[in-house]
């Protein structure tokens, strides 16, 4: 019954549905003929209402570059700015219409450009009519990442700008100004094909390919006195097409010209520098012409952080140009120009520079090879034998630093020089040598290099004058630096066993190796700690110094039992170690059974068959300062043969 039912039911329906359908189809039929848009260029048709969206459908985008835009209309000087923030939305399509009077045309400025996709694009034309392919003049596909040359519309006084999104994938970021300019008013740019407006001529930022609308400008001279300095500054300025807030310093150049009298000249010194873009840069010419190209004696490009030398001007007259690069730029300067009379240089010895004579003696070399400091007259401290100099250097940053000390004793003794902290950066160094002259090359016996965080072993002078200089970078430097020369009686010094060095025997068995093999260390006379069995004993340090450090204790028990030694906690750094043997002599390298090194969290447990051990810490060279240092060890006098039956 209920089946039967639900037959006659669905009967029923079954003549609706068939008449819903036809009505659809009608409707279909209705908007086929009607309501769609034909795409000119394809046989596609679209919807209506797609149509003017914003967002194409046809292939060519007849659907959206056929609407009726209104336009924007500028009066000559007037800017209008199209900006798109970081969209994803594919298939856009963005028209922008601009009109000014009949005798302007445009200026287009891209600060920021980025078509992330192959089939991103942007196109710019001219008239009214974004439809028409014959009127596109600029194609700009996808795939661009920096921003671009100005374009200038010229031959008509309507433009259009549009920007399209992929079909399948997009990314799309832009900022991009529109200028009515003057057609009538324009500059042409010496040696080239380019045309300017005359407003922007002389405005800091070139727009000439070769800065020609910036560098022939009237610069005044600023006129310095023998002696007299003049600074040139330019702050951290990072130039990005991609804020419009920094329109004022794209293309940044900044020149400045520089007068003394007929028969003076200039020492140019770097005090800072940075032009971080490649195409980034300095020029630095001769005359009062910037625009001169034969007039340019030194051209910087751009580089990572460095002072150059010196430059000396063989001319009462000079100029420099700071110029930023393009699209993007980073330029940081500082430069100080003084007025020198050029007949009175100091001549470097062993080399064909000047200096000015009023740089020598100065404590900072501009000498390549320091003669202008070396050379000077220093005066000795004389030292009795077991007396002390200290130099002492806290974080100085000074370039081309030089900073000599002469140091004299008694015939009979020499000197021990011991390096406390050394902490360099860059191409800081220090030079040792014998007798009361820097400047004799042939004197030297020691040359140091920068080495970050590491204080060099000890140096000994057998000579009773010494000289010590510390010579700063030429670029940014950073040096931290404790020295202790001590007058020592060279005849008493201890010999290490296992290389050649000798050492002073001030220093041996002071808890800090001075030999290679920690021979002035380990050999010294420790005492023996003895322990009853199931006796421990305890090291526990946190947080101490371990350059040079030899830390040895000896352990004793009874002829029945061993030990067992448990790492409980052990952290160090890298060559830092401990070495575990068995005897009473640590100076025994055949007694050695383990070397644990550093950067461990333990170092697990050790079983010594013996009744005499000893365990050392030796701690690296490099490594000065105070550390987050560990050691908690436990030392169990045990019978071995009981624990091992339990094992």
């Amino acid at each position: 019954m209920n089946g039967m039912k639900m037959k006659k039911c669905f009967g029923k329906t079954h003549s609706v549905v068939q008449l819903l359908l036809i009505l659809w189809m009608t409707s279909l039929i209705h908007i086929a003929v009607g309501d769609v848009f034909p795409c000119s260029r394809s046989n596609m048709t679209v919807p209506i209402t797609k149509v003017c969206d914003g967002f194409y459908n046809c292939d060519n985008y007849e659907d959206e570059s056929t609407c009726r835009y209104s336009a924007t209309y500028l009066p000559d000087g007037e800017s209008h700015l199209i900006f798109l923030p970081d969209s994803t939305k594919i298939r856009l399509y963005n028209a922008t219409l601009l009109q000014t009077n009949a005798t302007s045309g445009f200026r287009v400025q891209f600060y920021h450009m980025l078509l992330f996709n192959h089939d991103d694009e942007v196109l710019i034309g001219t008239g009214n009519d974004p439809s028409d392919i014959q009127s596109v003049i600029t194609t700009i596909p996808g795939d661009t990442y920096d921003n671009r040359d100005d374009i200038y519309v010229l031959d008509t006084n309507e433009m259009w700008v549009a920007v399209i999104g992929g079909r399948q994938n997009s990314r799309i970021l832009m900022g991009i100004s529109v200028t009515a300019i003057d057609l009538l008013n324009l500059y042409p740019c010496p040696g080239s094909n380019m045309s300017v407006s005359v407003t922007l001529v002389c405005d800091g930022s070139y727009n000439c390919d070769n800065y020609k609308d910036e560098s022939i400008c009237n610069y005044s001279a600023t006129y310095l006195p023998e002696g007299e300095s003049h600074f040139i500054s330019v702050p951290y300025i990072r130039e990005m097409r991609h804020r419009p807030a920094y329109a004022a310093i794209i293309r940044l150049y900044n020149a400045t010209l520089l007068q003394t009298n007929a028969t003076k000249g200039f020492r140019v010194g770097f005090q800072d520098m940075e032009l971080r873009r490649d195409n980034d840069e300095l020029l630095i010419g001769t005359g009062n012409d910037p625009s001169d190209s034969q007039s340019v004696i030194t051209t910087f490009h751009g580089y990572p952080p460095y002072l150059p030398d010196d430059i000396y001007v063989d001319t009462n007259e000079m100029w420099f140009a700071a110029i930023g690069g393009w699209p993007d730029s980073l330029i940081r300067m500082g430069i100080s120009v003084t007025a020198i009379d050029l007949l009175n240089l100091y001549p470097c010895p062993g080399s064909n520079m000047s200096v000015s004579v009023t740089l020598v003696c100065d404590g900072f070399y501009n000498c390549d090879n320091y003669k202008d400091e070396s050379s000077c007259n220093y005066s000795a401290t004389y030292l009795e034998e077991g007396e002390s100099h200290f130099i002492s250097f806290s974080r100085t940053t000074a370039v081309r630093l030089y900073n000599a000390s002469i140091l004299q004793t008694n015939a009979s003794n020499g000197f021990r020089v011991v390096f406390q902290y050394d902490d360099g950066d860059h191409d800081f160094g220090v030079q040792i040598g014998t007798g009361y002259d820097p400047s004799d090359i042939q004197s030297v016996i020691k040359t140091i290099d920068r080495d970050i965080y590491h204080s060099p072993d000890d140096v000994y002078v057998d000579s009773d004058v010494m000289w010590l200089a510390v010579i700063g970078g030429t670029r940014y430097s950073k040096l931290e630096m404790n020295v202790t020369i001590i007058s020592i009686d060279l005849s008493t010094l201890f010999a290490c066993s296992s290389s050649n060095m000798s050492v002073s025997p001030t220093v041996i068995c002071d808890g800090y190796y001075q030999c290679d093999h920690y021979e002035d260390e380990s050999a010294c006379n420790f005492s023996s700690t003895y322990l009853e069995e199931d006796e421990s004993y305890f090291i526990n340090k946190t947080s101490f110094p371990t350059s040079r450090l030899y830390n040895a204790i000896l352990l004793q028990t009874n002829a029945m039992l061993g030990f067992r030694v448990v790492f409980r906690d052990w952290y160090n750094h890298h060559n830092d170690k401990v070495q575990i043997g068995i005897g009473n002599d640590p100076s025994d390298l055949q007694s050695v059974i383990a070397n644990i090194y550093g950067y461990r969290d333990d170092g697990g447990a050790f079983y010594l068959d013996t009744n005499e051990m000893w365990f050392a810490v030796i701690g690296s060279k490099a490594y000065t300062r105070p550390r987050t240092t560990t050691i908690d060890v436990e030392f169990i006098s045990i019978n071995l043969s009981a624990s091992w039956r339990l094992g």
